[in-house]
């Protein structure tokens, strides 16, 4: 990421205002306090493309002066701390959807359990499924990500596999957090995944977008929803 579109955002707009900025291909966004957020890019183009269409915003050279590489963050489930040291230039582990998601994980009795992580990004929900005793498998499409995974597994001393596309077997559970945009794109790939009786924890969602994502499975069953922010989670059963 080398280039950074500026924002002046109302506090109560943020949620939806990154929900666009990472459909208009963001690779990571910051905010600030104040209401201003930052996003990345990896191209001038890319950002002044993001500019025109939200309609307004300044572009800038990334500055590590003024947005930080953050520090090794460490986040809680349950007893536990997980430690994520592979950091890219905007923090992980502490947005609504990954906590929703962790609390999420820590309802289930994971013990023996088969897990997949679909979309795994850092790799703190596939940690975190492990340190319960389930059996994890990463799976993300981009080499950033399952390098990232990788390291933060071995940080933890978990023993998750981690591979860049889905393996031909079926899961018990199937944590996915993601956009909307992206579930749409793999729903089928994330259904045929989970196995008879199994549970599909999605997040990554506005809450308003929470029926188009239950359309999306219209043969599992809606058990839980829960929301943080502008957030939601959907937890679903086969």
């Amino acid at each position: 990421m080398s280039w950074l579109l500026h924002l002046d955002c109302e506090t109560r707009s943020v949620d939806l205002l990154s929900s666009q900025l990472w459909d208009l291909g963001t690779t990571g966004i910051a905010e600030l306090g104040n209401g201003v957020v930052v996003a990345g890019f990896d191209t001038q183009v890319e950002a002044n493309q993001a500019r025109l269409v939200l309609g307004h915003g300044t572009v800038s050279e990334y500055d590590p002066a003024i947005v930080p590489t953050p520090a090794p963050t460490k986040v809680s489930f349950g007893k536990s701390t997980i430690e994520l040291v592979e950091t890219s230039v905007f923090g992980h582990g502490a947005h609504e959807t990954t906590r929703l998601a962790l609390d999420a994980l820590e309802q289930i009795a994971l013990d023996g359990l088969i897990v997949l992580d679909f979309g795994c990004g850092t790799g703190v929900l596939a940690i975190a499924a492990s340190l319960g005793g389930a059996a994890v498998t990463a799976v993300d499409n981009d080499p950033a990500a399952v390098q990232a995974t990788v390291v933060n597994a071995a940080t933890n001393k978990s023993d998750i596999a981690v591979a860049g596309e889905v393996p031909d077997q079926v899961f018990d559970v199937v944590v996915a957090n993601m956009l909307l945009a992206d579930l749409q794109t793999i729903a089928g790939s994330i259904r045929s995944s989970l196995a008879y009786g199994g549970t599909l924890i999605t997040t990554g969602f506005l809450r308003d977008q929470g029926d188009q994502v239950l359309d999306l499975f219209p043969d599992l069953t809606l058990a839980r929803s829960a929301s943080k922010g502008e957030w939601t989670l959907l937890e679903l059963s086969a």
